[in-house]
């Protein structure tokens, strides 16, 4: 019997998003806590930026829940989110403090304080980072109340987009989707086949790597044709932190014959 793990976990992919992930008409709500609506007797649902996602907590009696996290449709699409969802994570922490280990991770990407209690997003990992926020922003303080009603019955079933379509290897372990790898033009460098890409970062495009631009992100600056031959991501990091990313693929010249 030959087991395909590469379907295995597009499948997976999938139904996780199709299961847990709401559409409305400016953002995709991806729940924790499923329905969460019709679980609750009375509460305020906030949702606080961290980076560039939301974050939505519930506030019922004095608890506070980590329900869900939100991303607009003009930053994210669905193959993004997925990715989001499989390299980040988001710690709330119960009780009102300065610093908060955060397990599990390999790095902190952006954290806050929220009516006291550490609200951090990292990327996954297997270590346990402490994270200190005494000079962090407490958002509770500037941050405006509102009240909003969210008919659960206007979201629509998400269409989960093509899975990755290109084999692809980042520092020698073959990952199963577009990898976001973000840089600081200013220092790094990105070298593809042998040529420099001005790109703010890379991601999915239509199932395999695209070099997207920060201030125009319609369409990616350039991308990968070839989704047939395997794509190489190396990167090292040079004295004094910048980093050279190369990327290598034997591509193939498609044409039609005259």
């Amino acid at each position: 019997m030959i087991i395909d793990f590469d379907q295995i976990k597009q499948d997976a992919m999938k139904h996780k998003m199709q299961s847990h992930c709401r559409e409305f008409e400016d953002y995709y709500d991806y729940c924790f806590v499923d329905d969460y609506e019709e679980k609750y007797d009375r509460f305020q649902v906030h949702s606080v930026q961290v980076g560039d996602v939301f974050v939505g907590i519930l506030e019922e009696k004095g608890r506070f829940v980590l329900v869900s996290v939100q991303f607009f449709k003009e930053r994210f699409s669905v193959t993004r989110i997925g990715n989001w969802i499989d390299k980040m994570g988001i710690h709330l922490e119960e009780h009102v403090c300065m610093s908060v280990d955060v397990s599990n991770a390999s790095k902190i990407v952006a954290g806050l304080r929220f009516k006291g209690r550490p609200l951090v997003v990292y990327e996954k990992g297997q270590q346990t980072l402490r994270y200190d926020l005494s000079d962090s922003v407490e958002v509770s303080d500037i941050y405006k109340s509102y009240n909003s009603i969210v008919n659960p019955a206007s979201r629509n079933e998400v269409e989960v987009d093509p899975p990755c379509k290109a084999t692809i290897f980042y520092d020698g372990e073959r990952v199963y989707s577009v990898p976001r790898i973000e840089f600081d033009l200013s220092r790094d460098v990105i070298i593809s086949n042998g040529q420099v890409i001005v790109a703010d970062y890379i991601e999915d495009y239509c199932g395999t790597i695209g070099f997207w631009q920060e201030d125009n992100a319609a369409l990616p600056v350039t991308f990968f044709y070839d989704d047939e031959t395997p794509i190489y991501i190396n990167i090292r990091t040079r004295q004094g932190g910048s980093k050279v990313c190369v990327i290598e693929q034997d591509y193939k010249v498609q044409y039609d014959e005259l």
